[in-house]
C-alpha cells in the first residue's frame, strides 16, 4: 500500500479508516470541495458500525449536499495526517471510489465545505492533504486520459444536475472551477 507523509514519535496517532468519492463530468473536470484547509475529494472517516459504502454515502451528503448513484470501490493508500494545532493525529486508511452523482437534496451541511467542478490542473497544489493530490495526479494519468468508465459518463449525462445546466462556469483564482448554481 501507498503511503504518504511521515508520523511524529511525539505523537500517538489514532487509526482511521475512511471513504472518499471520485466523480468528473464530461469536461474532464473533477468534483471536490473547496474547504478552509484547501480543496478536498468528498468523504470521510468511517463511524462506529458503518460499511466503507454507507461512510461514503453519508460523508457526500454532508459534505457536497448529493446522493450518489453509482459506487465502484477503486484504491485505498494510508495517510498520516499530523495538525498539532488542531489536536489531530491521524493513520489514514482511505479508500477511494468511483461514483456517480445522484440528486442534489440541498447544500451541504457542513457549512464551511463548498461542492466545485475544478479542472486538475488547477487543483494541483491546492490539495489539503498529499495523498488526496496524488490521487488526482493518478486518476489523471489512469483514467481522465482514457475512454470514461460507464459509471464515470453516468455522472455527466444522466444526473440531474447536468441535463438542467446546475453547474456553471466561474472565474476566479481556479480558472476552470464551476459552482453549483441553486437558482433552479
Amino acid at each position: 500500500m501507498i503511503a504518504f507523509d511521515t508520523p511524529d514519535p511525539a505523537y500517538l496517532y489514532t487509526c482511521r479508516p475512511g471513504a472518499y468519492g471520485i466523480a468528473w463530468d464530461d469536461q474532464r473536470r473533477l468534483f471536490l470541495v473547496r474547504t478552509p484547509d484547501g480543496l478536498e475529494i468528498p468523504g470521510g472517516g468511517i463511524e462506529p458500525g458503518e460499511t466503507l459504502e454507507q461512510a461514503l454515502r453519508r460523508e457526500f451528503v454532508e459534505e457536497t449536499g448529493y446522493e450518489l448513484e453509482g459506487v465502484e470501490p477503486y484504491l485505498s493508500i494510508r495517510q498520516y495526517l499530523t495538525k498539532p494545532l488542531e489536536d489531530k493525529f491521524y493513520d489514514k486508511y482511505p479508500t477511494f471510489f468511483l461514483i456517480a452523482l445522484g440528486r442534489r437534496l440541498g447544500p451541504p451541511l457542513e457549512s464551511d465545505h463548498e461542492p466545485c467542478w475544478i479542472e486538475p490542473r488547477f487543483a494541483r497544489g491546492e490539495m489539503a492533504e498529499s495523498g488526496q493530490e496524488w490521487m488526482i495526479e493518478h486518476i489523471v494519468k489512469e483514467l481522465l486520459g482514457k475512454s470514461f468508465p460507464e459509471h464515470a459518463t453516468g455522472n455527466a449525462r444522466s444526473s440531474s444536475f447536468r441535463r438542467e445546466g446546475r453547474f456553471t462556469k466561474e472565474g476566479g483564482s481556479h480558472g476552470g472551477a464551476g459552482n453549483p448554481d441553486t437558482s433552479g
